[in-house]
């Protein structure tokens, strides 16, 4: 489900030509601080990314950067996307499990004696894309 509206990252258009102006796109994520928040808020915004697992392995490459694979950076990553994209807590929660799942599936393939048990086990984690919600609707309410 999405929530009424986008919430702003920052007050202004642009919080650099007011001194002092808060902005929380300039926030470092956590996990993850040589990126900023408005890294994630433009992927989601201006680039289509719909997802946090598409936000931290292809725009920002988090998930290869990190030691921790971006498993610290989820929760942040996807209150900001949640705030850019309108999201609710379900879809926020759902993105995060999502995202620790695929990191744990990945760990695990790595485990496996040979590419055929590693792909079957990265593979096992269900895919987040597709569901009605990403869309902003029903899908008994869809006119086929």
């Amino acid at each position: 489900m999405r929530s009424a509206s986008p919430v702003p990252l920052c007050e202004t258009a642009d919080p650099r030509a007011i001194p002092g102006t808060q902005c929380r796109a300039a926030t470092p994520l956590r996990g993850a601080p040589e990126y900023l928040a408005a890294e994630i808020a433009y992927a989601a915004q201006a680039e289509g990314a719909l997802h946090l697992d598409d936000v931290l392995t292809r725009r920002t490459r988090i998930s290869i950067e990190t030691a921790h694979r971006g498993a610290e950076t989820a929760a942040h990553a996807a209150a900001v996307m949640g705030d850019a994209l309108g999201w609710d807590a379900a879809v926020r929660a759902r993105e995060v499990e999502h995202y620790l799942a695929r990191v744990e599936a990945e760990r695990q393939s790595q485990k496996m004696p040979d590419d055929l048990t590693a792909d079957a086990a990265r593979l096992g984690v269900p895919d987040v894309r597709g569901y009605a919600a990403d869309r902003g609707t029903d899908l008994f309410e869809v006119e086929l």
